[in-house]
C-alpha cells in the first residue's frame, strides 16, 4: 500500500514542473493532473490519495485571485504545495530554448509573479519554495527534489 499524498507543484515557468510531476508519475506511482494542459481538476480528482497537480498559475489581474483562491481551497483539503524557482535567467533561457509557447506569455507571467510576489509568497512560504535550477541551465536532480519535498515525511 502506497503512502497518501498530495501535491501541487506551481512556480515560475521552465524550472521543471511538468517534468518532475511526470517523473512522480513515473517512479512513485503519482496520478497527475497539469491544469495549463488539461483544464481545472476534475470534480473527485481531489478524493484520490496520491495526485501531483503541475500548475502555473496565471499571476496576473483576476485570474490571479481565482488561482489564490483555488490554492487556498486545496491547501486546506491537505495539498501539498511547493513553489519551484531559482536563477530566474536560466529558467527564461530554456523556456525560450523549448520554444513551445511565444517569449510575451514568459513576459507576462514574469511580470505577473514579480509584480504579485507578497501574494504569491504568502501562499508559498519560504519552507515550500525551492531552488531547482541554476545557470547553465542546470536542473537540480529529480532524486534530490523528491527528498528535499519529502525528508521529514
Amino acid at each position: 500500500m502506497t503512502t497518501p499524498r498530495k501535491v501541487l507543484i506551481s512556480g515560475v515557468p521552465a524550472t521543471g514542473k511538468t517534468h518532475f510531476a511526470e517523473w512522480l508519475h513515473e517512479n512513485y506511482g503519482f496520478a497527475h493532473h497539469n491544469v495549463d494542459q488539461q483544464g481545472p481538476l476534475p470534480a473527485d480528482w481531489l478524493q484520490q490519495d496520491r495526485f501531483v497537480i503541475d500548475w502555473g498559475f496565471p499571476a496576473n489581474g483576476l485570474a490571479l485571485s481565482y488561482s489564490v483562491e483555488m490554492i487556498q481551497s486545496w491547501i486546506s483539503s491537505g495539498v501539498e504545495h511547493w513553489w519551484f524557482d531559482g536563477d530566474r535567467k536560466a529558467a527564461r533561457k530554456s523556456f525560450l530554448t523549448r520554444n513551445t509557447v511565444p517569449k510575451e506569455a514568459w513576459d507576462i507571467q514574469f511580470k505577473g509573479i514579480n509584480k504579485n510576489w507578497e501574494t504569491i509568497a504568502a501562499l508559498f512560504p519560504p519552507d515550500r519554495r525551492l531552488s531547482v535550477i541554476s545557470s547553465g541551465p542546470t536542473y537540480l536532480p529529480n532524486d534530490e527534489i523528491y527528498r528535499a519535498m519529502f525528508r521529514s515525511k
